[in-house]
This record gives C-alpha cells, sequence and structure tokens, in this order.
C-alpha cells in the first residue's frame, strides 16, 4: 500500500470543497470504473454533508469556518492496491492571510513536506483583471494624483495571479530536494467552455494569467505539471435544467490537458497515483 499525500491550495471560493464532495459522492456511490472507497480517517460527517449538499445543488459550505484538518480517504484498484491520499481541507482565507502576513503555519509547513502532490485550485470567475502599463496614461500622471487621499493598499486585492505565485514560491521554498508533481485545477470551468468550448486548461492560464503561467513554465524543471478544467456541478446552482439530471455524477465536467472531456472526477487522481496520461 502506498501512502501518497495530495496537500489543496488556493485562494477563496477556488472551488477546492466542491471538488472534495464530489469526488466524495462519486467514490462512496460507486461509480468509479477504477476505484472503490476503502478506509476513511476524519470526520465522515462532514464529507457526507458536504457530499450531499453538491448532490442537491445545493451551496457547499466554504471551509473558513469547518476547516478539516485531518482528512484521508483509501483508495482500492482493480488489482487490489491501496493508496490512501491525505486532503487537509484549509480555507482559501487561510492561504490569503498567509500572502498578506508572509507567514505560514507549521503544520501547512509539514503537509507540503510530506507531500507528493499539490493541487493547485484557480476560479476563473474570480481573477480580478489588472491594468497593463501599456493601458495606462502616464503623461502628466502625477497632476491627477490626489496625494491627500491616497487609500491604503488591500493586498487582498492585489491581482490573484500575483497572490498564487507566491503562494507558490511558499512551496517551492520548502520542497527543495526533489521534484514534485503540481495540477493546476481550473474549477468552474463551465464559465470558461461557454466562452470557447475548445480551450483547452493551460491555454486558459496562458491567455487570462500570463504571469502565473510564465511562472509555471520557467520554474516547470522543480516538479511535473498537468492542467486540468473542472465543473463539479456543470453549472450554476441556479441553473433548473441541471435537476433534470438523474444521476449527480453525470453534471461533472471535467477536461484534462488535451482536451479531452467526461465526469471522472478523479482523472487528477489517477495521474496522481499512477503517473500515467490519462488521455492520449
Amino acid at each position: 500500500m502506498s501512502n501518497e499525500s495530495v496537500f489543496i491550495l488556493g485562494l477563496p471560493e477556488a472551488g477546492k470543497t466542491t471538488f472534495l464532495a464530489a469526488l466524495y459522492y462519486f467514490l462512496d456511490s460507486g461509480q468509479s470504473k477504477h476505484f472503490k472507497l476503502g478506509e476513511l480517517v476524519g470526520d465522515q460527517s462532514y464529507l457526507s454533508s458536504i457530499a450531499t449538499k453538491w448532490a442537491n445543488l445545493e451551496p457547499v459550505p466554504r471551509t473558513s469556518n469547518t476547516e478539516q484538518s485531518e482528512i484521508s480517504i483509501t483508495l482500492v484498484d482493480n488489482e487490489n492496491r491501496q493508496s490512501t491520499l491525505y486532503f487537509p481541507d484549509l480555507s482559501g482565507e487561510t492561504f490569503q492571510q498567509q500572502y498578506i502576513d508572509r507567514l505560514m503555519k507549521k503544520e501547512h509547513f509539514d503537509y507540503i513536506k510530506k507531500s507528493s502532490g499539490i493541487f493547485v485550485f484557480i476560479n476563473p470567475k474570480k481573477v480580478n483583471d489588472t491594468t497593463l502599463i501599456s493601458e495606462l496614461n502616464l503623461k502628466n500622471h502625477d497632476d491627477d494624483i490626489d496625494f491627500e487621499n491616497i487609500v491604503e493598499r488591500d493586498p487582498k486585492t492585489d491581482p490573484a495571479q500575483v497572490q498564487l505565485i507566491d503562494l507558490i514560491q511558499f512551496v517551492l521554498e520548502i520542497k527543495t530536494n526533489f521534484q514534485f508533481k503540481l495540477f493546476i485545477i481550473v474549477s468552474a470551468y463551465d464559465t470558461v467552455l461557454n466562452i470557447n468550448n475548445k480551450t483547452k486548461p493551460e491555454t486558459f492560464i496562458k491567455d487570462k494569467l500570463p504571469l502565473l503561467w510564465q511562472f509555471l513554465t520557467t520554474n516547470s524543471r522543480k516538479y511535473e505539471i498537468q492542467y486540468f478544467g473542472l465543473s463539479a456541478q456543470g453549472g450554476e446552482l441556479d441553473d433548473q435544467t441541471l435537476l433534470d439530471i438523474d444521476e449527480p455524477v453525470d453534471r461533472i465536467k471535467i477536461i484534462d490537458s488535451n482536451g479531452k472531456q467526461d465526469n471522472d472526477i478523479s482523472k487528477p487522481i489517477q495521474q496522481f497515483i499512477y503517473d500515467t496520461k490519462v488521455s492520449e
């Protein structure tokens, strides 16, 4: 049996808990073709609760008030091989505070140190746009500034890609001795597909978060990187057409790095455990 530790990272409302809810429902309902659910360590009532809310198209509680630092799931594959995955479900506010304070909790340090995979969640609806220098009118710019009423910068409003780069740099400072697996998961991907149904996850990052993409590409020798797009609900919670889908799992859309789409939310887990391409 292998014990694999996954550290889930993301800013507030990035989709981390919704992923965990949908994954648990998918496994617990026996609909995975690759895994059966084995031993569970942690608060099972918490997982059951968020999975039920997910299935019923109810808002999944954010982890700002319900952090679960000790969750592990044992998966049993078709050849009876077992892998135990550790998923600390930490709030996005925790990571954002880390960015603001430049401090990391020791328990987070320990999780990252022992983990062999980092899942970074990004919500495209929460990516705040930035203004390029070329778009600014810098001529006589000082004349337009009201120096007496300058509002102090709020770090929470810093561009999402700047905050994410900083959080990933924390990881790189800790994991200096070996290459690890890095998964970039763009959540709420139905919003991306509605604009361009052929957009691959990496292309979205490259086009919409170019600074982050450049950072990830430049440091790629330090990790094995994969990109995924994920729509765990299949659309907005108020989309009544989703209620017409009898099986909640059928709402899931996951897009791998090649642009192939299906509803197997365990694809990143397969890639993580077996280190094989999930599609050709």
